[in-house]
C-alpha cells in the first residue's frame, strides 16, 4: 500500500533524529490530515457516549472537511508544525497506523475513481463537516458518537487508499447519523412528554 511505503520513508528519512510535524505533514500531503483524524476519531468508535472529548475532536473534523472543500490544506498553528517528532516516536506510530490500516487493506484497493473527481471530492470534505457536527454534539445518548466516527474513519481510509466505494459506504453512514440522530431525538422528546403527563 502506497500509505505504507510513505510513512515508511518517512520514519526512514528522519534518520534516528525525527522530524518536525509541519515537514511531516508536508510530506504526507492530504494523507497526513486524514490520518490525523484517523487516529483523534478511532475512540469514539465505542458504543458510548463521551461527552466533552467529542467536541473538540468535532471541531477539528469540521474544520479539516472545510479546508478539503476549498481545496486548501488545513491551518496548523506554527508552534505545533515546529515540533520535533523524534524517531522512536515515528517508529511507533508508523507501527500503529500500519495496524490500523492492515485489516482493512485486503479489502480496499483503488477503484471509482470517479468518486475524486472535482465536485464529487470536495463532497468528501463535506461529509467530513456533516459527520464532525454530529459527533461535536454532546448529546448522552449510545452510538451518537459511534455512528459519525464510523462515517468519518471511512471517509478517511477511502480517501487515503483511493477506494470510492468505501468514501460512499462512508457517505451513507454520514445520512444514516442524522436519521439516528432524529429518531433518538424524537424519542427522546415522547419521553419526555409522558413524565411530564403531556398528551
Amino acid at each position: 500500500m502506497q500509505l505504507r511505503a510513505a510513512l515508511e520513508g518517512i520514519c526512514s528519512r528522519s534518520n534516528g533524529k525525527g522530524l518536525t510535524i509541519g515537514c511531516i505533514l508536508a510530506e504526507l500531503r492530504e494523507r497526513g490530515y486524514l490520518m490525523g483524524l484517523l487516529f483523534l476519531t478511532a475512540p469514539f468508535l465505542i458504543p458510548l457516549p463521551t461527552m466533552g472529548l467529542s467536541g473538540p475532536v468535532g471541531i477539528i473534523v469540521m474544520l479539516t472537511g472545510l479546508a478539503l472543500m476549498v481545496g486548501r490544506s488545513p491551518w496548523i498553528p506554527g508552534f505545533i508544525s515546529r515540533r520535533r517528532i523524534s524517531h522512536g516516536v515515528l517508529a511507533r506510530l508508523t507501527s500503529g497506523c500500519n495496524r490500523l490500516v492492515d485489516p482493512f487493506s485486503a479489502r480496499m484497493h483503488p477503484r471509482w475513481q470517479f468518486m475524486f473527481w472535482p465536485g464529487l471530492r470536495q463532497c468528501i470534505g463535506l461529509g467530513l463537516v456533516s459527520a464532525g457536527f454530529v459527533l461535536s454534539l454532546p448529546l448522552p445518548i449510545p452510538f451518537t458518537n459511534t455512528i459519525p466516527a464510523v462515517a468519518i474513519v471511512l471517509l478517511c481510509l477511502g480517501s487515503i487508499v483511493g477506494d470510492g466505494i468505501i468514501v460512499l459506504l462512508g457517505h451513507g453512514v454520514g445520512l444514516g447519523a442524522w436519521g439516528y440522530l432524529y429518531a433518538a431525538g424524537d424519542v427522546a422528546w415522547l419521553a419526555i412528554r409522558r413524565v411530564c403527563g403531556s398528551d
